[in-house]
Order: structure tokens, then sequence, then C-alpha cells
């Protein structure tokens, strides 16, 4: 998985002809922002991490 280009969680799954696996990846964004993220070579999608709302 990258954000911004940059890879920030790897995952190697190996799978025989047909087969298929479900793979979750998690990641904290440390700022609010917009953030392009991708998977390989899907994507990439914008993500939207908003501001903190105030307590």
């Amino acid at each position: 998985m990258s954000v911004d280009a940059d890879v920030v969680r790897a995952a190697r799954i190996n799978l025989e002809s047909g087969g298929s696996s479900e793979l979750t990846l998690e990641y904290t964004f440390d700022m609010p922002g917009e953030y392009a993220v991708a998977i390989e070579d899907l994507g990439p999608w914008t993500v939207t991490v908003p501001e903190p709302e105030a307590a």
C-alpha cells in the first residue's frame, strides 16, 4: 500500500491458480488533509482526513 507514492505497508500472499484471499491493511494518518492511496497498480484513490473535532 502506498500513500502519496510512498510505500507504507507491504504483504505477500501466495495463491494457487484460481485461489482467492482477503487481506486487510491498516494505516493511521498523522495529519488532516488529502492523500493519494494505492495498492500495487490499483488506484490511487483520494482519502480525505478531516480536522479533529473540538471537544
